[in-house]
């Protein structure tokens, strides 16, 4: 199975998972009833499940372009050099959006429209 999870997400899941497969390991240790050691070995392989899972994730590909909303004003950081031609060459910007040499403010009404066309002409944007 494949999550399209970014790699803090998943290293943020790996590590509370981890803990909890811990604290699971750490709880079986101290129950005694025949039925508390099942319901806790239970929940104990779920929780190895879930790590094995998040375990053999890839790496996502790090993105052309991170859009992330701030208000009325929607960043574009450019992570490539590509994506800064492209920006340059297909969208009119005025020299004050644009944000040092790899990025730029886009009015929130007008930022759709370019996440579109990244996306369209191949780009991996990430919507944050």
């Amino acid at each position: 199975m494949q999550i399209n999870l970014s790699d803090e997400t998943l290293d943020h899941l790996r590590f509370h998972l981890g803990k909890r497969a811990d604290e699971y390991t750490a709880l079986l240790a101290r129950v005694k009833t025949p039925k508390r050691i099942a319901e806790v070995r239970a929940r104990l392989a779920e929780v190895r499940d879930l790590v094995a899972i998040f375990e053999e994730q890839e790496p996502a590909a790090k993105p052309d372009v991170t859009v992330t909303a701030d208000g009325s004003v929607y960043h574009f950081a450019l992570h490539n050099d590509r994506a800064v031609a492209f920006v340059k060459e297909n969208f009119a910007t005025e020299s004050w959006q644009w944000l040092g040499a790899a990025a730029l403010g886009i009015d929130h009404r007008f930022a759709p429209q370019v996440v579109a066309q990244l996306r369209e002409d191949g780009f991996n944007v990430v919507v944050r």
